[in-house]
């Protein structure tokens, strides 16, 4: 059965790569369409074989994608890192089978930033692939994969992960036909339905946050193109957060007020709380605050 399947068309659309790698590797007739001025459409410009840059295309515009969707023949669409919600009950033909792979455990953490999520509210991580409906991340399961992940688990290491935990997936599905599950466990554990990113998760206030929410918050966000601020001050971005707890600093600066910064160093600064001193620790573009 493996085999028939594999000799289906097949059609990628999206902006990652590891998925697609699998699909390289394990199925006979692919056409790929990748968004444009993607860190996977460059590799891909400089790296894919000559027999696929005959079914290779790029789009800019979920107008273009839905385009080369009609215009493609294809048995099964993968969509993975597609930026667009695709009108499925308009684009899908009888023989048609579309599937898509997410980075988180669905039900848990549907919607665009699964993966800060699971860090901002301490989630079980992993990838799944899944039957595609008109609504988000919402059709049956075919298959998933935990990736283990624990709140130490920096966020570039976990989006790596939960990358590779997609091509797993694919593969998994890829051998059940793409048939979904009969039934799925679902931990009893309080989930979260959806995380998309706010603007408001990006900005730090030591007024009205404890701690340990900002803490959370820099921890799920810790990636150069993302990054939290200080509310007051938007141009400085953290890549770090840490509490210390020391005497010494203490004693030193036992008369600053609960939120005053009382050092800045190298790319730190020190704000006085009242567990102790938060390190906040700068990234990208500057050495000095």
């Amino acid at each position: 059965m493996i085999e028939n399947i594999r000799s289906k068309h097949f059609l990628f659309v999206g902006n990652r790569l590891e998925v697609l790698q699998a699909m390289l590797e394990h199925t006979l007739n692919l056409t790929i369409c990748i968004q444009a001025k993607s860190y996977a459409a460059q590799i891909l410009q400089q790296t894919l074989s000559p027999p696929y840059k005959t079914c290779y295309y790029e789009f800019s515009n979920k107008k273009e994608l839905l385009s080369l969707i009609e215009s493609i023949q294809f048995d099964i669409l993968v969509s993975n890192g597609c930026p667009y919600i695709l009108p499925i009950s308009q684009l899908a033909k009888p023989h048609h089978t579309f599937v898509n792979c997410h980075p988180s455990l669905l039900p848990n953490l549907k919607g665009k930033n699964p993966i800060n999520g699971a860090i901002l509210y301490k989630q079980p991580s992993g990838a799944t692939c899944h039957i595609m409906t008109d609504e988000i991340d919402s059709g049956a399961v075919i298959s998933q994969v935990p990736v283990y992940n624990d709140f130490n688990t920096p966020l570039s290491l976990l989006y790596q992960m939960c990358f590779l935990a997609e091509k797993e997936a694919f593969l998994l599905a890829l051998k059940r036909d793409f048939k979904p599950l009969n039934a799925l466990h679902i931990d009893s554990k309080p989930n979260i339905a959806y995380y998309t990113r706010q603007d408001d998760d990006l900005s730090l206030n030591f007024s009205t946050q404890s701690t340990q929410e900002i803490i959370n918050n820099v921890k799920a966000f810790a990636k150069p193109n993302q990054m939290t601020h200080l509310a007051h001050n938007p141009s400085l971005h953290f890549i770090e957060a840490m509490l210390i707890k020391n005497d010494f600093l203490e004693s030193t600066f036992q008369q600053a007020a609960i939120n005053d910064v009382v050092l800045h160093y190298d790319n730190h600064i020190l704000c006085k709380r009242k567990e102790g001193f938060l390190q906040l620790t700068g990234g990208g573009g500057y050495e000095r605050f």
